[in-house]
């Protein structure tokens, strides 16, 4: 990864039928053009691509536990996201 910028953080509720973001801080689509456009089939902004892909590859819930983490690692890009048994899950990417 050439850059270690925060680009957006965002806190989604993950349901059985897509999700709802709770809250989102997008510095990356503010400051970029189209940063995301190669992210992910992009084309959006930041906090929507990564809410995107937390519902394409949602981490495990554990039972009685803090559910899993995941790492999507791009030459531009570090997403990194994990849930709660509840479903809320956070996740942060970084990068140019």
């Amino acid at each position: 990864m050439a850059d270690n910028k925060l680009r957006a953080c965002v806190i989604v509720r993950l349901e059985a039928l897509g999700s709802t973001m709770l809250s989102k801080y997008d510095h990356g689509g503010e400051s970029d053009s189209g940063g995301s456009s190669s992210l992910y089939g992009g084309g959006k902004d930041f906090a929507e691509t990564v809410k995107s892909a937390m519902e394409k590859d949602p981490p495990s819930h554990l039972s009685g536990k803090f559910g899993g983490f995941k790492v999507v690692q791009a030459d531009p890009h570090q997403l990194i996201y994990g849930a709660d048994v509840s479903g809320v899950c956070i996740g942060i990417i970084t990068g140019l």
